[in-house]
């Protein structure tokens, strides 16, 4: 985000130079001692409405502004003035008259009788500063000057009538009607028959409930043109404001021009915050899915800049040491290899790695890992039990080798010339907990006792300052995400410190997936032409780095504890207790009698009374079994093993491996392996090291179903001549005993996601008709090859999930739907 905010700075400025015509007079009747405060956030609000009101051509102006500033309440509710303020002046000029409206001069006469009525009370006196009478007369008095002087400014108004309606809680209510009570710039909608504005505003009636009391107020159904939200965007009764029926309204007679919405951040500001509110917004209100009603986004940084508040720095964040070590590098690809290892290479376990500072941390770390104590907590005991007992001394020696680099490396003494006094470490929790590792990294570190070790969950509920990160956490991937983190975390006199071995391409790639993820969030047409977008976009595309990396977030996410982590809580009427969903998890709910499938975390947004885990389905049934036809899936391996001359009954697992070691028998072991590593070399893939291509890939007796990189298989398989009816199968095989791996079910829950929205469970017995018409969507969209799905029977099978969830679907009542941080 610091190479976004810092372009931003040079073109905010020229941007509010010049206040648009008219916003002065708008500014000037705002009654608030902080309006000065926030005058260019204003003006640049200002420009950003008349800007979209001219250069948006659709029927209806939509528009979602957020602010992403968790501002208070008074400085909300100034912004409300202005908009009401706002609204009201641009009617007025729109409803100038050379007649006199006779209404209001009837008033204006009315107001003046008063006044010169309203004697002072015989028991009010004014001395120093006047006694509760006298108060209250004089305040009265004052409301009915100022109402006077309000009318004569409306007294050429020709209809005066509501144009603008602005939706909002009711504390911002309250407090706008009593602001306003002696100057209608706002009326209750309640109000409308009685009272005379432009403006009305409302609290909680629904769309329905206004324009259906026709008989009561036909005109305002005639001139309603404008529809504004004000921080009610998860008002329940607010929902059908939504651009597709005031559409539909529209086509029934009304004149709907514009909707607004105006949204705040919260008080932690980060990406994950900003994407979900914009996504719940767009999902709720932005019902046509038009791409082109971007949101605009005005960044806490530059609100800051405007309101003159300094921003806070990013983390500094150095690394140390060489990029590349072949002892690493091995153990790398060892465990890339085999999947069910990646524990071994994960963020926690590199965090570990790198505060192995002498040979006594070193020997607890290996023994923990590689000694098969059951007692160990460094790693999980599923690591443990898949772990390969060929691999383990390779394995042993490549990561020992590499943690005599970082001892015998200046790294600690790099570490110490961080350290102060009042420097606060951040730490990972397995050190933390394990007081043998503790007590030897305070020693090696020379820590004293005003030198506090804490993890990330500590970290959240403290001021970040004078902080050494030593514990790498990046933000995540969509859908996992973590905060705090290195990236976003606000800091004063603090660093981060990692070993580029471990951490640097990986802190690149965050690096660039958060300023890309800036850029596509804040892309708007305002920011193309008066921001010079396109310089951002290149200057984030320089950032991209040139080594992928490779992680697996899933996986990562298991291990990551860091205090905050938002999830969606969902109590059923039918369960006692509450259950937690990550916030991109799949639901069923039912919409205009139809079945739909939206993430839990825009639940919150629907609110709906009825709903169904579609992970709980998926994972409940035998899907894959119905995929994979056993009778079928053995006619065909019949048909590869005749072609390949193999015996009937060998294992799938093992063709082609079999294969390879005939190839291995005729050219030899090391001839076949440097034939193998030039062909994936020409496709920029890695080989495997010789001892596992003995030990597995030839060893038909080996454990291991496929090469984990995909697209090495395909290779394998390919220069084999192995048919893609193969890959399928294989591909069947690794599902079903897998089934319930987060990874796996999130692509079949997509695919899904498709079958619902597009109608196939609507009435399956039109199932197979729709999926004719979207045939090459799915091909398009979907990796069909890996969740064992054949192109060639593509229909059958998806008509076949479809018929076997089917019956599975029961919508059940919802008793309460929130967000929390756990």
């Amino acid at each position: 985000m610091e190479v976004i905010n810092q372009h931003i700075n040079k073109h905010i400025a020229p941007f509010i130079k010049s206040p648009t015509d008219g916003f002065e007079e708008i500014f000037s009747k705002i009654v608030n001692s902080e309006k000065e405060r926030l005058k260019k956030l204003l003006i640049y609000v200002d420009r950003i409405l008349n800007i979209n009101a001219t250069s948006n051509n659709s029927e209806i102006n939509y528009l979602h502004l957020h602010i992403e500033k968790d501002f208070d309440f008074n400085d909300r509710t100034l912004i409300l003035d202005f908009l009401v303020l706002k609204h009201f002046l641009y009617s007025l000029d729109n409803d100038k008259s050379e007649i006199v409206n006779e209404l209001i001069q009837e008033k204006i006469s009315r107001l003046k009788r008063d006044i010169i009525n309203n004697q002072i009370p015989a028991n009010a006196s004014g001395r120093n500063g006047g006694n509760r009478i006298y108060k209250n007369w004089k305040s009265k008095k004052d409301e009915k000057k100022a109402e006077l002087n309000f009318n004569k400014t409306i007294l050429y108004s020709d209809n005066l009538q509501v144009y603008t309606l602005v939706n909002t809680l009711t504390r911002y209510f309250t407090e706008c009607i009593d602001k306003f009570k002696s100057k209608q710039y706002v009326i209750k909608i309640e109000d409308v028959s009685q009272k005379k504005s432009y403006v009305a505003i409302n609290k909680q009636k629904t769309l329905d409930q206004i324009l259906n009391q026709i008989d009561q107020n036909e005109q305002l159904v005639d001139n309603l043109e404008n529809i504004i939200l004000f921080d009610s965007e998860s008002k329940s009764s607010f929902i059908n404001f939504n651009l597709k029926e005031l559409l539909e309204w529209n086509g029934d007679g009304t004149t709907f021009k514009k909707l607004l919405i105006i949204t705040f951040g919260k008080k932690k500001v980060n990406i994950n915050n900003l994407k979900n509110k914009l996504n719940q917004v767009d999902f709720k209100f932005n019902t046509e899915k038009n791409e082109l009603l971007k949101p605009y986004v005005i960044t806490n940084y530059e609100v800051n800049k405007l309101i003159k508040i300094d921003n806070q720095k990013q983390l500094k964040t150095n690394f140390y040491g060489i990029e590349s070590n072949t002892f690493w590098d091995s153990f790398l690809l060892e465990t890339q290899i085999h999947e069910n290892l990646y524990e071994l290479i994960s963020i926690k376990m590199r965090n570990i790695y790198s505060l192995v500072i002498n040979e006594e941390i070193k020997e607890i770390v290996l023994e923990s890992i590689f000694g098969g104590n059951e007692g160990t907590t460094l790693i999980s005991e599923t690591t443990q039990q898949e772990f390969p007992d060929e691999l383990k001394n390779e394995l042993k020696e490549n990561l020992s080798n590499t943690l005599d680099y970082i001892i015998y490396s200046s790294w600690k003494d790099e570490i110490k010339k961080l350290i102060h006094e009042n420097t606060t470490i951040v730490i990972s929790n397995e050190f933390l907990e394990n007081n043998i590792l503790k007590k030897e990294l305070q020693k090696e570190l020379g820590l004293s006792h005003s030198n506090k070790l804490i993890n990330w969950e500590e970290l959240n509920s403290m001021t970040s300052e004078n902080l050494l990160i030593l514990n790498y956490l990046d933000p995540g991937h969509y859908p996992y995400y973590f905060y705090p983190n290195i990236i976003e975390i606000p800091t004063i006199n603090s660093k981060g410190i990692f070993l580029n071995l471990l951490f640097k391409n990986k802190f690149q790639w965050a690096n660039y997936n958060n300023n890309n993820d800036y850029y596509k969030l804040l892309n708007h047409q305002v920011r193309s032409d008066y921001f010079d977008w396109i310089a951002v976009k290149n200057k984030v595309n320089s950032l991209r780095p040139k080594v992928k990396e490779k992680t697996s977030w899933d996986i990562e996410s298991t291990y990551v504890n860091n205090g905050n982590k938002e999830v969606i809580r969902i109590k059923l009427l039918s369960e006692k207790k509450p259950h937690n969903y990550q916030t991109s998890d799949l639901f069923i709910y039912k919409s205009n009698d139809t079945n739909k499938v939206v993430r839990a975390i825009d639940l919150l947004a629907l609110n709906p009374t009825e709903i169904q885990s579609l992970d709980y389905i998926i994972n409940a049934l035998p899907i894959y079994d119905k995929l994979a036809d056993i009778n079928k899936q053995e006619e065909e391996l019949d048909v590869i093993r005749k072609k390949f001359n193999i015996e009937d009954g060998e294992d799938a697992g093992r063709l082609w491996k079999v294969l390879l070691k005939r190839k291995s028998e005729d050219k030899g072991k090391e001839s076949l392996y440097s034939e193998i590593q030039e062909l994936l070399g020409q496709q920029n893939l890695k080989m495997v090291s010789f001892q596992h291509f003995e030990n597995h890939w030839i060893n038909p007796e080996s454990k291991s179903l496929a090469p984990i990189v995909k697209k090495v298989f395909l290779s394998i398989c390919n220069y084999l001549n192995l048919p893609k009816t193969y890959i399928i199968l294989i591909s069947r095989i690794k599902n079903k005993t897998k089934q319930t791996t987060r990874n796996n079910t999130r692509k079949m829950n997509l695919l899904f996601k498709d079958l619902f929205d597009d109608g196939c469970f609507d009435d399956i017995s039109k199932t197979r008709e729709i999926l004719i018409t979207k045939k090459e969507y799915y091909q398009k969209n979907h990796s069909l090859e890996e969740l064992g799905i054949d192109e060639n029977h593509l229909l059958e099978n998806l008509v076949a999930l479809v018929e076997l969830i089917n019956p599975e679907i029961s919508l059940q009542k919802v008793d309460s739907i929130e967000s929390i941080n756990l």
